[in-house]
């Protein structure tokens, strides 16, 4: 459980902030990824944001459960 929260759970936080910005900066699939999207507005501004949300939720929600492991060693 503690590879998953020091290794794997850094990595797919990673790996959901970059598909989501990804997502913000690309609008259709024909047309060229677009970094200004991002502070443009609307859906691109919250895929970005959602990307963000998600990944330090889960950095943060991991970080929890290996502080609270760590009182049940002691």
């Amino acid at each position: 459980m503690r590879t998953y929260l020091r290794v794997f759970n850094p990595l797919v936080a990673l790996l959901i902030f970059i598909l989501c910005s990804f997502a913000a900066m690309k609008e259709d699939k024909d047309k060229p990824v677009v970094i200004g999207n991002v502070v443009a507005g609307g859906i691109p501004t919250y895929f970005f944001a959602k990307g963000m949300f998600c990944g330090v939720a889960l950095i943060l929600l991991g970080k929890i459960l290996e502080n609270q492991l760590g009182h049940h060693d002691r």
